[in-house]
C-alpha cells in the first residue's frame, strides 16, 4: 500500500511536470509567432501584387484610352479649328507696345555714362548688374513683339523686320558686355526702327 507521503509526492511531482509542459509549450508557440506572421504578410503581398500579364493589359487599356482621347481632340480640331489669339500673355490682354523696351534702352544708356563718370569700383559693380538686367528686359520685350505681335502679313509688307530686330538683338548683347554709350545709342536707334514699324501696322 502506497504511504501518504508517497502519494503527496507525486500528485506535486505530477502538477509541476504539467505545469512545466504548458510553459515549455507556450513559450514554444510566442517564438514561432513572427514566423506566422512573416508568412501572412508574404502571401499578402503575393496576392495583391499583379502580375505581369495583368500589368500589361493595364498599360495596353490606358495606351488605348489615351489613343482615343488623341483621335476625338483632333477630330474636333478639324470640324472647328481654335480662333488665333494674339497678346503678349497667357491671359491674353492684347497689349502691345515698343515704349517698355526704349525705356529699358533709355536706362542702360544713363546707367553706362554713371558707370564712366564714376571711379568707385562699388558703385560700378552695381551699375553692370542693373544694366545687364536692364538689358535682359529690353531682350523680353523685344522677344515679345517678334514671337507675338508681328505676324505673316506684317513681314510681307515689311521685310525688313528679321534683319531690324537681328540687329537690336545683337546690341542688347553688346551692351551687356561694354560699357560704351555708342552702342547704347545703336540701341536705341533700333528700338526706335521697330517702334515705327510697330505704329505703322496700327494706322
Amino acid at each position: 500500500m502506497e504511504s501518504p507521503t508517497t502519494s503527496y509526492r507525486w500528485k506535486n511531482n505530477h502538477v509541476a511536470a504539467k505545469v512545466a509542459a504548458k510553459n515549455t509549450t507556450g513559450v514554444g508557440k510566442w517564438q514561432e509567432r513572427p514566423a506566422l506572421a512573416e508568412r501572412r504578410v508574404a502571401l499578402k503581398v503575393r496576392s495583391n501584387t499583379p502580375s505581369p500579364g495583368k500589368l500589361l493589359v493595364s498599360n495596353n487599356k490606358e495606351k488605348g484610352q489615351l489613343m482615343f482621347l488623341t483621335k476625338v481632340l483632333t477630330l474636333v480640331d478639324t470640324l472647328r479649328a481654335p480662333a488665333q489669339a494674339s497678346a503678349h500673355c497667357d491671359l491674353p490682354c492684347g497689349v502691345y507696345d515698343p515704349a517698355q523696351a526704349r525705356i529699358e534702352a533709355e536706362s542702360i544708356k544713363a546707367i553706362v555714362e554713371k558707370y564712366n563718370a564714376s571711379d568707385d569700383q562699388y558703385f560700378r559693380d552695381r551699375a553692370t548688374l542693373i544694366k545687364e538686367e536692364r538689358a535682359a528686359e529690353v531682350n523680353h520685350h523685344l522677344d515679345v513683339l517678334w514671337y507675338q505681335y508681328f505676324q505673316p502679313a506684317h513681314l510681307e509688307k515689311y521685310p525688313q523686320l528679321h534683319e531690324v530686330f537681328w540687329n537690336a538683338k545683337k546690341l542688347t548683347s553688346q551692351v551687356k558686355r561694354a560699357n560704351d554709350v555708342a552702342i547704347a545709342d545703336q540701341l536705341l536707334a533700333s528700338i526706335g526702327q521697330i517702334s515705327d514699324i510697330f505704329w505703322e501696322t496700327k494706322k
